[in-house]
């Protein structure tokens, strides 16, 4: 596991990025707004490597969000 110290919490990660997916899906194009904390720890992650810029990381983090709520969102519901 590798953790990585921000703004007095640390960040950490257990699995590398997934750079490359196996079949890549057309992308959309969405925005939001983060508050500057949050997007200095994401640009903390992607300066360590861990990822290869911002939206990889906004990325793995809906596929882990997904993933945890995959219940609410499978078509059996």
């Amino acid at each position: 596991m590798i953790c990585i110290p921000v703004d007095g919490t640390e960040i950490c990660t257990g699995e590398e990025q997934v750079r490359k997916e196996k079949k890549r899906e057309e992308m959309v194009l969405i925005s939001f707004h983060l508050p500057p904390s949050q997007l200095r720890q994401i640009d903390a992650l992607v300066r360590a490597g861990l990822y290869a810029n911002r939206s990889d990381v906004v990325r793995a983090a809906i596929r882990e969000l997904l993933l945890r709520y995959a219940h609410w969102t499978s078509s059996d519901n």
